[in-house]
């Protein structure tokens, strides 16, 4: 008669019983080595492992809620101190300088065209609103020029109108120089 073979889910009988009780008991004892022949990871490994994985896991929740919280708190160490004044920057009594409306076509590789129909409001301080005057023809030029090199799907959306809005910014602060506009807001955008 041939002897039944053991179930791999039920617990060891006898002398591997004996053994692998013993290795739960006393660390000394070696264990029995797995099927693949290499020793089985004995409890201090594991330990270790998961206490480095414990702190790499909470390291990186540190700085994600560093990041997050946008560094508010004083660091490690220190006392709360009084909140200090910061250094604002004073650009005086601001003016809203509005232009008229322009429509400028953008680039495509279709017959149809596509265009874009915009009116901006330039916010500029008081003293620096005879220069943008000054200048208003190259303001009316060279957003015309870059958004004629500006595709329709470049400027969809509010990602799109975001970078516009930078660009035009950029665009009106070289033609004012050393004069600097607080920012350019639109009246009108559509695109079309």
């Amino acid at each position: 008669m041939s002897e039944p073979k053991p179930d791999p889910k039920t617990p060891p009988k006898g002398a591997e019983a004996a053994k692998a009780d013993a290795a739960a008991k006393d660390p000394k004892v070696e264990a029995a080595p797995d099927d693949d022949g290499a020793p089985p990871v004995g409890g201090k490994a594991k330990l270790i492992l998961a206490a480095a994985g414990l702190a790499v896991v909470l390291a990186i929740g540190g700085v994600a809620y560093y990041l997050i919280s946008g560094s508010q708190t004083p660091p490690s160490g220190e006392t709360a101190k009084a909140p200090q004044k910061s250094a604002a920057v004073e650009f005086g009594p601001v003016v809203f300088h509005d232009y008229p409306e322009q429509l400028v076509d953008l680039k495509t590789g279709a017959c149809k065209s596509a265009f874009l129909k915009y009116q901006l409001t330039v916010e500029i301080p008081e003293k620096d609103r005879q220069r943008l005057v000054d200048v208003q023809a190259r303001i009316f030029d060279r957003p015309q020029m870059y958004l004629r090199n500006q595709e329709r799907q470049d400027l969809v959306g509010k990602a799109g109108a975001e970078k516009l809005r930078e660009e035009l910014t950029t665009i009106v602060n070289g033609a004012i120089s050393p004069a600097r506009a607080n920012s350019v807001l639109f009246k009108k955008f559509l695109l079309q």
